[in-house]
């Protein structure tokens, strides 16, 4: 069972999207990496994640965000 479950999520600046249609999922036990070049998203994939920036982007973007403890 997924631990963090994206759908769907896009993400941007200034109204350009940076990253479209992200969708993946982190189950218990799996590890994520987040690799690229400078400037692809890497921070503000995190930062959204986190909670601690919106997609910046209008509102027909979302994403829907599914964190389990057990």
């Amino acid at each position: 069972m997924a631990q963090l479950k994206c759908e769907n999520l896009s993400l941007g600046y200034d109204g350009v999207e940076i990253i479209s249609g992200l969708s993946f999922e982190v189950n218990k036990g799996d590890y994520l990496c987040i690799i690229g070049e400078n400037g692809s998203g890497k921070t503000t994939l995190m930062k959204t994640i986190l909670g601690l920036r919106f997609s910046g982007l209008s509102s027909r973007f979302r994403a829907r965000w599914f964190f389990r403890t057990d």
